[in-house]
């Protein structure tokens, strides 16, 4: 069963703003669109297939009363308006039925569901997705996702859009890191349920670096990108969230 880093899931009060932010840096960020049955909307910067997902309230009513109880819509009840915060991570898989029932058998609470958002131009976009419930020291699982698409055609797609291509540079994902009152803890697990290779408390998945630092304040504090131009060497804050950009390293 294949796993990659699909997203970021980052709380904002106003998804456009955050949006401008990342412009103004010289990043392309693209109106994702409604979860219409969920009560949310966001706006997404793509770093090749994994993005950064700056989500927030668009309905409240609808969030806390929709018949299909769904954590990352609820989630955003508990982060804003006042924590405006990088929450979970999502891993895209090619076999989610497979997924499920491997992480049932391990004693985790997680069902499939059905997601959609209506894009600014009116399309309807479908996919799977396991939303996991619990946490570890703090930080909440992650949870699975399932495109209808492979991966070729979704970067086809996302390249007619003008998704992956930014006037700062190409951009990559190069890791995330959290803090945590007990990264062991959280290390140990997410190796336990997901296969990460672990160094200690950091975990890799494809090249990419997850990596648990001690803190008081449990949840996810920074995304890590390579620049080979442009952004290379800098910072950008949005909310509680910094998003870096190291040098990309050539051989």
């Amino acid at each position: 069963m294949k796993l990659e880093w699909d997203h970021v899931v980052h709380y904002v009060n106003d998804p456009e703003q955050a949006a401008e932010q990342c412009r103004s840096a010289g990043l392309t960020v693209i109106a994702g669109g409604s979860h219409e049955k969920w009560g949310t909307w966001n706006r997404l910067l793509y770093a090749d297939l994994t993005y950064m997902e700056f989500i927030g309230i668009e309905n409240e009513a609808v969030v806390r009363e929709s018949e299909e109880r769904n954590l990352i819509s609820l989630d955003s009840l508990k982060h804003l308006p006042g924590d405006e915060a990088m929450s979970r991570i999502a891993l895209r898989t090619d076999d989610l039925d497979k997924a499920a029932k491997a992480l049932q058998e391990k004693g985790l609470a997680a069902d499939i569901r059905y997601g959609e958002h209506r894009t600014a131009d009116g399309t309807l976009l479908k996919w799977r997705m396991l939303p996991i419930e619990g946490e570890t020291a703090g930080v909440p699982y992650p949870f699975l996702m399932e495109w209808g698409d492979d991966e070729a055609a979704r970067r086809q797609m996302l390249s007619q859009l003008g998704a992956l291509t930014h006037e700062s540079g190409p951009i990559q994902a190069a890791g995330a890191v959290w803090e945590t009152p007990d990264p062991d803890a959280v290390t140990a697990e997410w190796s336990r349920l997901f296969g990460f290779q672990q160094d200690g408390t950091d975990l890799f998945l494809n090249g990419c670096r997850f990596s648990f630092q001690k803190g008081r304040r449990a949840g996810m504090k920074e995304v890590q990108l390579t620049a080979a131009t442009g952004l290379a060497g800098s910072k950008l804050k949005i909310g509680s969230g910094r998003y870096v950009f190291l040098v990309e390293e050539h051989n």
